[in-house]
């Protein structure tokens, strides 16, 4: 059976409405059964099982196996985010307009600090790890000189952009596989706070760097100087 890991926003009637013809019933675990890189365990917003996620394979082409890079490819662009973990399928809704004012006002901030030799990407864009793990964070920064249809270099600083539907995976099924991945630093902003927490990797797990909210200023040097204001990503920019 493929395993496919929803966010909480679909996994609602409204959601169910839209499932393959004839599909009734389907249940919610709490932890995807995938282990994660270094051995370590990913947990996951919510696992569907049953008669629902058994017939998702067919309603989407899916094979009845791990999923892979080219099976991504396959799935259809409805505005639905589609990523991979080890080869489970995680789902999540098109994000809402103060995520995206946040990852533009982001991306466009660390754009303009990020030297020559560093490159500043935003959803959507395919991070492939492996080919049955694959990622698309909000913003990311790598060094510059990618090409091709997805970014298979290691990226030094992951950003992502927390919503009601995304925000169990954020903080723990993406943190965990950033960690076993060796991204240097990963921030996670919460929009509602609003707040920025930064994580860098020490000996191998992440510890938080700093934990800013509203108008305080997180300064860092890493992967290049820059100052960021949480409650300015949330603001129009005159």
């Amino acid at each position: 059976m493929t395993d496919v890991i929803l966010s909480p926003a679909l996994l609602t009637p409204a959601w169910q409405d839209g499932a393959p013809t004839g599909v009734r019933e389907w249940t919610v675990g709490h932890f995807a059964r995938h282990t994660a890189p270094k051995g370590r365990r990913i947990p996951s917003c919510g696992t569907a099982t049953g008669s629902w996620a058994m017939a998702l394979a067919p309603h989407w082409g899916l094979p009845s196996r791990p999923l892979t890079y080219d099976d991504l490819q396959e799935l259809p662009d409805d505005g639905r985010r589609y990523e991979l973990v080890d080869g489970t399928l995680l789902v999540a809704p098109a994000p809402n307009l103060a995520h995206q004012r946040c990852v533009l006002h982001l991306g466009s901030l660390l754009d303009a600090a990020a030297p020559r030799h560093l490159e500043v990407f935003v959803a959507p864009v395919d991070w492939r790890v492996s080919h049955q793990t694959v990622f698309e964070p909000d913003v990311l920064v790598v060094e510059a000189g990618a090409n091709g249809t997805y970014l298979s270099r290691t990226p030094l600083l992951i950003v992502e952009v927390l919503s009601p539907s995304t925000a169990m995976v954020d903080r723990t099924t993406k943190r965990a596989a950033y960690e076993g991945a060796g991204v240097s630093a990963y921030w996670i902003v919460d929009p509602d706070a609003p707040s920025l927490t930064a994580l860098r990797l020490r000996n191998g797990r992440y510890a938080t760097d700093t934990m800013v909210e509203g108008n305080d200023e997180y300064r860092t040097d890493f992967p290049f100087p820059v100052a960021v204001v949480p409650s300015r990503l949330l603001h129009q920019q005159s």
